[in-house]
């Protein structure tokens, strides 16, 4: 789907703002597998439901409810879905572009975004790191733009085809 660049730069302002760029670690069958994720959360329906029809490869869109706060609404893309949606966000992107680009490092088309994939150990350990990287830049105030990757990084050519 061709999507129009206003929405694409708006997009990236709500990651900017309100969104969070993640890889989770999961172990299945003693090994770790991860997985990208990217994440909004806002208290605007209208915004869940404009995600929802733009970006129509969304995962899912639901809301949570507290008896003293605003109904707050998520929505997110996964895997291949979130890959995409960043490589077309990145050059919008200001706050949330580092973690962007190691996610994108990650590259996960080649093993088809799903947890039945494999992949070496050496590959297993430098995604570890990615993961690891991204977490401490997540954390508050840890992207002030003085951030040091860690010793076991070795980056990667970004080169994910697109879909």
């Amino acid at each position: 789907m061709e999507h129009k660049v206003t929405d694409l730069a708006y997009l990236a302002g709500i990651v900017d703002g309100e969104g969070c760029i993640t890889i989770t670690e999961n172990m299945k069958g003693g090994r770790n597998y991860y997985r990208l994720v990217l994440d909004i959360t806002n208290t605007s329906y209208d915004l869940m439901q404009w995600l929802e029809d733009t970006f129509s490869h969304t995962i899912r869109t639901s809301y949570y409810r507290s008896t003293n706060r605003t109904d707050m609404y998520g929505w997110t893309a996964s895997g291949n879905q979130a890959q995409d949606l960043l490589r077309l966000i990145l050059p919008y992107l200001i706050i949330k572009k580092p973690q962007a680009e190691i996610a994108l490092e990650m590259n996960i088309a080649p093993y088809g975004g799903g947890s039945n994939h494999s992949y070496s150990a050496d590959e297993e350990e430098w995604r570890k790191c990615l993961c690891n990287d991204i977490h401490r830049m997540n954390k508050r105030n840890g992207n002030k733009g003085s951030y040091i990757r860690s010793p076991n990084y070795t980056q990667k050519e970004v080169n994910a085809p697109s879909r």
